[in-house]
């Protein structure tokens, strides 16, 4: 008896499930997003639109924690305005093996077409996750990272 209650349990739950619908999360992409630009009329992939460079990595030590403080240029060489950029930023060892993954998020960049600018970030530091010290230990030189891009916001409201 004990079974055919669970039984008919299991298949009222499964029976529920099955007529909802699943929420889903967007996962990011390598992959470019291609949209067209204005200035060029040609299909601009969110890589070419801006360009993120590492210049520097230090640890920081703030009241609670340590740090691990990343400096970037970012350069906007899309044909709008930019406001806003949002994704992950992935750095590989020299055996091309993923080392850590920061997510970044900047909307407050009011940065003109074909400007720059340089700035600090800080992600949290543990010195018993061993891909946080690895990080670390290693040279910027030494590593290759990738920015995987989620959204690029430009200041006229449209999206990559």
């Amino acid at each position: 008896m004990k079974k055919l209650i669970t039984a008919l349990a299991m298949t009222v739950l499964l029976t529920a499930c099955g007529n909802e619908e699943v929420a889903t999360t967007e996962q990011p992409t390598t992959e470019p997003v291609e949209v067209k630009s204005a200035a060029t009329e040609k299909p601009m992939k969110s890589k070419e639109a801006v360009k993120v460079e590492i210049l520097e990595k230090e640890m920081t030590n703030s009241d609670i924690q340590e740090l691990i403080s990343l400096k970037f240029r970012l350069e906007n060489d899309s044909g709008k305005e930019l406001a806003g950029v949002k994704g992950t930023l992935v750095f590989f060892d020299k055996f091309n093996d993923e080392v850590i993954k920061f997510d970044f998020s900047e909307d407050a960049l009011d940065m003109p077409v074909k400007g720059w600018s340089e700035f600090w970030l800080d992600f949290p530091y543990n010195q018993y996750i061993s891909n946080d010290v690895k990080f670390m230990a290693a040279d910027l030189e030494d590593m290759t990272y990738e920015f995987r891009y989620h959204t690029i916001l430009f200041a006229d409201g449209t999206t990559l």
